[in-house]
């Protein structure tokens, strides 16, 4: 946690950390696995705790325990937490239906989804290449100002596709596409959900068979038993941090 305030993001990681215990003792009641992920199962694995700088919290469940969790929350059960999609693209979001936090951006949850990477080449390259689209077709403004010039004009042709559709309907879409041979056995799995630059990044298919408790703060929070490889997939050599000019938070700064 940046205890000396350093990054601008004491307050925050403190409601976040609320934000987490209370979403982890929701899935523990309601029999839900999940692991830490991206920058918060980096700051578990290098930092004990939260990145100084960062300021949410990612979370990865595989298909099933999606499921699982969404149906939760949808229950009258769910009393302490909430789902936001609307707002968030393709990127499910949970916050709690109360918080403390007196700034403008809300502590929020993200929540990524493991679905298989087809072992066929030809029904991978559809899949992700289609989740590209999608991407671009939910997108809510249009911006062409990086990439490639075939970026560019992928860009502003699946925004114009999108723009009939409304955006439930766009989102339903993208999680049939995320599930599409999911129940084919293949060799590695990817999170859809991710940023574009992410999108197809592979892990094992059964990274989430077991989980592991890791020190998190004051509390023991779930991770794979795999982050090694994964880290290494997202960020190479993990436990060196990178240099001053890059520790920047992303939502506050």
């Amino acid at each position: 946690m940046d205890l000396e305030n350093q990054y601008g993001t004491l307050e925050i990681q403190k409601s976040l950390l609320v934000l987490l215990k209370a979403f982890d003792a929701f899935c523990q009641k309601e029999g839900i696995t999940y692991s830490l992920d991206s920058g918060s199962l980096l700051g578990a694995v290098r930092h004990k705790g939260f990145i100084p700088w960062d300021d949410d919290l990612d979370v990865v469940v595989d298909r099933a325990n999606y499921n699982r969790l969404i149906s939760s929350i949808g229950s009258s059960n769910a009393l302490v937490i909430e789902r936001i999609t609307e707002s968030t693209l393709w990127v499910d979001r949970i916050r709690l239906l109360h918080t403390d936090y007196s700034g403008s951006y809300k502590p929020t949850l993200d929540v990524f989804i493991l679905d298989s990477i087809p072992d066929n080449k030809i029904n991978a390259f559809l899949k992700k290449y289609i989740i590209f689209m999608l991407q671009g077709m939910l997108k809510y403004h249009l911006s062409v100002n990086k990439g490639s010039f075939l970026m560019r004009v992928c860009a502003f042709v699946t925004f114009f596709m999108g723009r009939p559709f409304s955006h439930r309907t766009k989102y339903n879409w993208y999680n049939k596409v995320s599930q599409w041979w999911n129940n084919v056995p293949s060799h590695f799995a990817t999170c859809y959900n991710y940023i574009f630059s992410e999108v197809g990044t592979k892990y094992h298919s059964d990274m989430m068979q077991k989980v592991i408790l890791k020190d998190f703060e004051d509390m023991k929070a779930p991770i794979t038993s795999d982050y090694d490889f994964v880290l290494k997939q997202l960020y190479g050599d993990y436990l060196t941090p990178p240099k001053e000019g890059a520790r920047k938070p992303i939502h506050l700064g």
